[in-house]
């Protein structure tokens, strides 16, 4: 239990930081679309400031998985997981981009479900959609890193429990 807990506090900041930003972008797109639509002005600026919040925020959601496992396994500062996350969806395109559908994909679908029978899905997706894609973000991450970085540089990580496996 006390490494589950040193983990915590050992990725708190790095995490609060990602998920503060998306949570910010998010607020701000949201915002920014209610002043596209029903607040009068010139129509270049908002749609400037619509579409750079928008990349900002696409930018940060196909970076999300590549994140989340540096984040947990590497010591870095927030740019740079940023960047490589990024990097990484590009080196691994088409991959990272159905990883980044099946993930987004079920979580949309929701949105347009009836309010009447919407804690049945919804149950269902936090019960088990959320830890299924946790573990798909993970090995799909992990792979990408394996793939595009030289061994050299993730020795620590490189088939980590992957070697021992005596079936």
């Amino acid at each position: 239990y006390s490494t589950f807990f040193k983990g915590i506090v050992r990725n708190f900041k790095s995490f609060f930081i990602t998920y503060l930003l998306l949570g910010i972008l998010t607020a701000t797109l949201v915002i920014n679309f209610g002043y596209l639509r029903y607040i009068e002005g010139n129509m270049v600026f908002k749609g400037i400031l619509f579409g750079a919040n928008t990349l900002l925020l696409v930018t940060l959601l196909i970076a999300l998985p590549n994140i989340e496992f540096e984040g947990s396994t590497f010591n870095n500062y927030m740019f740079a997981y940023i960047r490589n996350g990024v990097y990484m969806f590009y080196k691994s395109f088409p991959i990272s981009l159905l990883n980044l559908l099946l993930i987004s994909l079920p979580i949309l679908l929701v949105c347009f479900i009836p309010i009447k029978v919407f804690f049945i899905p919804l149950g269902i997706l936090t019960t088990f959609y959320l830890s299924l894609s946790t573990l798909l973000i993970y090995i799909i991450s992990i792979s990408s890193y394996e793939k595009h970085i030289p061994k050299e540089k993730i020795k620590d990580i490189y088939h980590k429990g992957l070697e021992d496996i005596n079936i």
